[in-house]
């Protein structure tokens, strides 16, 4: 099974006093055992890096340190979707069909990215959102 983490999911799972942290990680770590491909959209590394640097935790996160959590994390053991021109296209067109705006666009992108590596389900702790984006596909994802 292939499943494609949201950046929620991914920041749940790299901070510890995230309330969704235990079961968010646990689920991560099944994938790296086997039991499912970690896929990461390429989008998401920068998305993570920003929500790690300005996360309202004590001690703050530096970037150094966001850069080891990504490399652990997004870059060793998962398989990054990339996203090309006319996959942008294709979201901005989903995103005006389903009349979305401001940062759903985000989400817009992690579904086409989904859709074009073929993954089973979509990982994330934003599911009203992503029902918005795919009604007719709600059994595709994945929540915590």
């Amino acid at each position: 099974m292939k499943i494609l983490y949201d950046t929620s999911v991914l920041v749940a799972v790299a901070i510890a006093d995230h309330p969704r942290h235990e079961v968010c990680n646990r689920f991560f770590n099944e994938g790296r055992s086997g039991h499912h491909d970690i896929l990461v959209c390429s989008h998401s590394i920068a998305e993570l890096y920003s929500s790690l640097t300005r996360m309202p935790v004590k001690p703050m996160i530096s970037p150094g340190s966001a850069r080891q959590i990504i490399k652990k994390n997004c870059l060793e053991g998962t398989r990054i979707v990339e996203l090309h021109e006319d996959d942008y296209s294709k979201a901005l067109d989903l995103a005006l069909d389903l009349n979305l705006s401001g940062g759903m666009i985000y989400d817009v992108l992690l579904f086409v990215a989904a859709r074009q590596a073929k993954a089973d389900r979509i990982a994330t702790l934003n599911v009203r959102h992503f029902s918005r984006i795919c009604p007719d596909e709600s059994a595709m994802l994945q929540t915590f």
